[in-house]
């Protein structure tokens, strides 16, 4: 942890006690039996962290929940994660469905604001793609490995009212992504605040 921190000039620790969350916490969910995803539910400070846009200025994910209904944010390591790259233009094709669900997508990854632009403008991507240079958000959220200077790839899905509500690191093989990124949105969008329906 301590070269991702060095290499992205933030400190994490002061991050993660700036947004309230902790190591204690994570064990504790941990312990209690929870699943790995379901460790970090219900952030709904986390969602109020700055990001840049690829377009120019900041936004925040929990404004971009309040003005357009949920969000499954797609995590990626950078513009250069071949992976990454077709995971996400995958889903370009399927943005009618995800408009259906009454959610929306955007992209989040570790790099600057010029790398964010080059990749939208090259897929042609119909949703946003949002930096977090620092790790501001993503760092507290456990989705930097000890020691990596770029973000593990994974889903964060923010309900309506602007909470984060699941966090779920690294890819999932055996789920369709792009369909359990339409069924979260379905059940955030049908939850009223706090994924509760």
């Amino acid at each position: 942890m301590l070269l991702s921190r060095a290499a992205r000039g933030a400190s994490g620790e002061s991050a993660r006690r700036r947004l309230g969350l902790s190591g204690l916490a994570l064990l504790v969910g941990l312990v209690a039996g929870l699943s790995l995803d379901r460790a970090f539910a219900k952030d709904e400070r986390s969602s109020h962290v700055a990001l840049q846009r690829a377009e120019g200025g900041t936004t925040t994910l929990s404004k971009l929940a309040q003005d357009g209904g949920p969000i499954a944010v797609i995590v990626i390591k950078g513009a250069w994660c071949r992976t990454c790259v077709v995971q996400i233009a995958s889903l370009k094709e399927k943005i009618a469905e995800v408009q259906a669900t009454g959610g929306q997508v955007v992209v989040l990854s570790g790099d600057r604001r010029r790398e964010n632009r080059q990749l939208q403008r090259a897929l042609r991507l119909p949703f946003p793609v949002l930096g977090d240079p620092h790790g501001d958000l993503l760092e507290p959220l456990g989705m930097y490995p000890d020691g990596a200077r770029h973000p593990a790839p994974g889903l964060i899905f923010v309900d309506r009212c602007g909470s984060i509500d699941l966090v779920r690191p690294g890819r999932s093989p055996s789920v369709s992504q792009d369909q359990l990124i339409l069924g979260e949105l379905e059940r955030l969008a049908a939850s009223a605040c706090g994924g509760v329906a």
